[in-house]
């Protein structure tokens, strides 16, 4: 069974997107909840990116990220997690033409290629909580 996130951020954009599990990545609580009751499953996480290199609504494998949001969602729950550092390397099932994406927070970066909001967030507590295929996934907003 897949668990389908889609960012708060997306969801609320006008740009049509997959249908999911609607998450605010910053309740880290709530995301921890939803993570749990679905542990074992494959996730597939959408988040909104704003990008010329592609079309409106194109739909972006992500290969990896940048977390550049100025946090991560362990800090502080480390124990209850029974984590101390987690390895983000090979994190994200590859897909070909996957990108890296600069995960900037609530006001994405221009000057980034591929920038999106928050999943990074998502990603880190899905690997923290050992999900073994995690996909992710731009949808391409207003290239205005």
């Amino acid at each position: 069974m897949k668990l389908t996130i889609i960012t708060k951020e997306l969801h609320a954009s006008a740009t049509k997107h997959p249908t999911g599990t609607i998450l605010d990545p910053q309740d880290i609580n709530e995301c921890l909840k939803t993570l749990y009751a679905n542990l074992g499953n494959e996730i597939i996480i959408y988040d909104l990116v704003n990008t010329k290199t592609h079309k409106e609504g194109k739909k972006i494998p992500v290969n990896d990220h940048i977390n550049s949001t100025g946090k991560n969602p362990i800090i502080g729950r480390q124990k209850a997690l029974g984590v101390d550092f987690i390895d983000m390397t090979n994190t994200y099932t590859q897909q070909t033409g996957g990108v890296t994406t600069q995960c900037c927070g609530a006001h994405t970066n221009p000057e980034h290629e591929y920038p999106s909001h928050f999943l990074s967030n998502l990603v880190i507590l899905a690997k923290a909580l050992n999900y073994k295929k995690i996909s992710a996934f731009l949808i391409n907003g207003h290239t205005k």
